[in-house]
């Protein structure tokens, strides 16, 4: 467990380097909101590009992690200690509505990494983030990463 913690302590580290760099330029970095979409999600790396889909993203994402505690409260409610057999089919009852809560979670976070690069583009075009720095591009043909000095 330890080394893993030390991989992941390296690689914000790498990031954080890669980021001081554009604060050199009165913009701001593009890799906070890269960070920011790609392990917290819920909208916060559109909301830091300043992209009009944020509040779409926290939405779906929001009614993802409730859908998860409603089935979890499902299944606690539906039990009736009387009747053995009741906690067999709120546990499949709960565990459906988890299952289905937890799938439209991980698709629409899925669907927030994969348009975080298209609202990092836009900002940069508009000129809201620098141009310097880390810059992740994705094409056709795959993908490209690289670093910049202006």
């Amino acid at each position: 467990m330890r080394r893993k913690t030390k991989i992941i302590a390296c690689i914000l580290l790498i990031f954080l380097l890669f980021s001081m760099s554009a604060y050199a330029d009165s913009k701001k970095s593009a890799v906070p909101g890269y960070l920011l979409g790609i392990l917290l999600g819920f909208g916060s790396g559109h909301f830091y590009f300043g992209d009009p889909s944020a509040s779409l993203f926290l939405i779906t994402e929001i009614a993802g992690t409730a859908t998860i505690i409603a089935g979890g409260i499902v299944m606690l409610a539906m039990v009736n200690p009387l009747d053995p057999y009741s906690a067999l089919s709120a546990a499949t009852t709960g565990y459906i509505i988890m299952g289905i809560g937890a799938l439209a979670l991980e698709i629409f976070h899925v669907i927030e990494i994969i348009d975080i690069f298209r609202a990092a583009s836009a900002a940069k075009k508009a000129g809201r983030v620098a141009e310097n720095g880390l810059d992740l591009e994705i094409q056709p043909t795959g993908f490209s990463v690289r670093y910049r000095f202006q």
